[in-house]
């Protein structure tokens, strides 16, 4: 079994603040990850949760793809196991891309970590990633910024968020197969989207809404209706699926073109005739 430890870094002075900073480095089987910001309060969300997909590390700003991190990790419990799946890709500095933990020594880890930023807390010490950065950075020029999150707001945040979309990933999966897995390619006319997507991504883009809580029941009818029509459009028939793009974007104000502009940037600045009828999904080679 693989081994997982976590590092508190020593405090710095946060710039116009009465605050410090630390950040947490990430070890398996003794040896540190090369890495960004911890993304901590997901992280320590993603610990409670059996099976999600998330980034370990982020950028200043918030934004994980900001620091190079484009594909998410999967994590898989069992009962006495906890596997994380890093993406191909050579976005992650790892040894090797599956790495098995025993459950009870992840838990505690995670455990352990929580506890002692909680510790640090109580004396002003706040995790880097917590920071409002730019709004620190511009206090001079009159910009009041957040006041740091606690690891405790942050990570029942994330808990949140992340059990409504496992619940999500499971309405999808029950309908469609696999809605982790970056199955399908987006097609309109001659073009495609250079990347394949999974169904979870495509469906969110096709109501353009996220789960914002177990109990969003507004989210979730939308989300098992657009999945069955996506299901029928994967027939051949496009109808309702066409019908569900127009509402959901005019619900937001915008057009059901506006849905094409998501996958082919190329043409938000075309004024042609954009025609979502045109929109097919493949999820076979092409």
């Amino acid at each position: 079994m693989d081994t997982i430890k976590f590092i508190i870094t020593e405090s710095s002075d946060v710039k116009n603040t009465p605050y410090q900073s630390c950040d947490v480095v990430v070890q398996f089987n003794e040896e540190e990850l090369p890495h960004a910001f911890f993304n901590a309060n997901q992280v320590m969300a993603v610990s409670h949760i059996d099976f999600v997909e998330f980034d370990l590390f982020t950028c200043s700003c918030g934004e994980p793809g900001c620091a190079g991190f484009q594909a998410p990790v999967f994590q898989k419990k069992s009962e006495k196991q906890v596997t994380w799946q890093f993406p191909l890709a050579e976005m992650y500095t790892t040894q090797k891309k599956l790495y098995s933990f025993d459950r009870e020594q992840f838990e505690q880890a995670f455990t352990n970590l929580f506890n002692e930023l909680q510790k640090l807390e109580a004396e002003n010490i706040f995790l880097a990633s917590n920071f409002d950065h730019m709004g620190y950075e511009e206090q001079d020029l009159g910009f009041e910024p957040h006041p740091p999150i606690t690891i405790s707001e942050g990570t029942d945040w994330w808990k949140n968020r992340l059990f409504a979309e496992s619940k999500a990933h499971s309405i999808i999966t029950e309908t469609v197969g696999d809605s982790f897995s970056d199955s399908f390619t987006v097609q309109y006319e001659d073009k495609s989207y250079p990347h394949k997507v999974s169904a979870y991504d495509l469906i969110g883009s096709i109501i353009n809404d996220f789960p914002r809580g177990e109990d969003d029941d507004v989210y979730f009818d939308k989300l098992k209706k657009a999945t069955d029509a996506f299901a029928l459009a994967l027939k051949g028939d496009y109808n309702k699926i066409v019908d569900i793009i127009q509402s959901s974007y005019a619900e937001n104000d915008l057009e059901a073109k506006d849905f094409i502009c998501r996958w082919f940037w190329e043409f938000e600045n075309n004024e042609a005739d954009l025609d979502v009828k045109k929109i097919r999904f493949i999820n076979k080679p092409l």
